[in-house]
């Protein structure tokens, strides 16, 4: 029965015209985020799927999206793909997986293996920076590319406002009556979570009249042991710190870790922020504050713009999704 449900069926579920439906489902006009969830919830009960058959038979389409990331152990990359993979799924596309392990060259690798499989769009986060060799192949492919966490030329890029969303979490600490907060960043040569992101932390320093020392700021690669050793190496020789920002949660529970081993307390004797609200840290104790990104709401977003860009044609465009501060355990107001 589910098989032969048809849009307008969707549609009296949803109590919407058929025409919203489809506008919901190709993401062609913007529809408001209450009739958005009636008709996504209407969809789930009737088990209704886009026929993508009758286009295929006019245009030859593989219903394969390439996506590249840099790290797939990292739990950011993990929610991200579930996303992307759910709705890609609703459109009856699969996707290629494709991890350049933090290598440049690999990288490139990635990119010219999904396009000799013939996939319809690739979406991508570079690792650290777009190279010249990424923007020359997507310069000369004739496929629409989605590029996330970053603005990329001739790409529709999806991302939070790194800048904005740092400042307002160094912001958040300060407010708390901070002085001495301590930054582990993404690489420096990172152009979004090390440029960026440390940007917004010293943007935040300067409006408040806190001076930037240097010792207080740290290079890290996003890894739990990376947050480890920053926080070691920090705190080894800078006492007065209160507060770390790490701009990653991984890094963010290295530091955690750290500061307990050496019998301090979180956050009575220091705070601990992150950036990304990664699922595990509601679960990690104490549960981490952090920058909020809606991570599996940009996989989704991710696939529907791609798809849409297929389908429709490509138009480059710059997509800034809100974040946000989730507070939970880690952090303190201290006088």
């Amino acid at each position: 029965m589910l098989m032969d449900m048809t849009i307008k069926d969707v549609a009296k579920i949803a109590g919407v015209s058929p025409a919203t439906v489809s506008r919901v489902i190709n993401g062609t006009k913007p529809v408001s985020e209450e009739v958005t969830k009636r008709v996504l919830d209407a969809i789930e009960k009737t088990g209704f799927k886009r026929n993508a058959a009758a286009r295929s038979l006019v245009v030859k389409r593989s219903n394969l999206l390439g996506v590249i990331i840099p790290d797939i152990s990292n739990m950011y990359f993990s929610e991200l793909i579930k996303g992307i993979d759910s709705m890609a799924h609703f459109y009856n596309y699969n996707i290629i997986l494709s991890s350049s392990s933090t290598n440049e060259n690999r990288e490139v690798e990635c990119f010219n293996l999904l396009l000799e499989k013939g996939v319809d769009g690739i979406i991508f986060t570079a690792y650290r920076y777009v190279r010249d060799p990424i923007y020359k192949i997507i310069d000369r492919a004739s496929i629409p590319f989605v590029s996330l966490n970053r603005k990329c030329r001739n790409t529709i890029s999806i991302r939070v406002d790194n800048t904005k969303e740092s400042y307002e979490a160094t912001k958040y600490l300060i407010k708390l009556g901070h002085r001495n907060i301590a930054f582990i960043s993404g690489y420096f040569d990172d152009d979004a979570s090390g440029i960026q992101r440390m940007d917004g932390y010293k943007k935040a320093l300067k409006e408040y009249g806190i001076p930037i020392r240097q010792n207080l700021i740290c290079e890290g690669d996003f890894t739990f042991k990376g947050g480890y050793n920053g926080a070691e190496k920090l705190l080894m020789f800078n006492k007065d710190i209160t507060a770390i920002f790490a701009v990653n949660d991984e890094m963010a529970y290295g530091v955690m870790a750290y500061i307990q081993d050496i019998g301090l307390k979180i956050p009575k004797d220091i705070s601990v922020m992150g950036f990304d609200d990664v699922a595990y840290s509601q679960n990690f104790r104490p549960r981490l504050t952090t920058v909020h990104q809606p991570i599996y709401d940009i996989g989704e977003m991710a696939s529907k713009t791609i798809i849409k860009a297929i389908n429709e044609g490509f138009r480059e465009d710059d997509i800034i999704v809100k974040g946000g501060i989730a507070v939970r355990e880690s952090t303190r107001r201290i006088e």
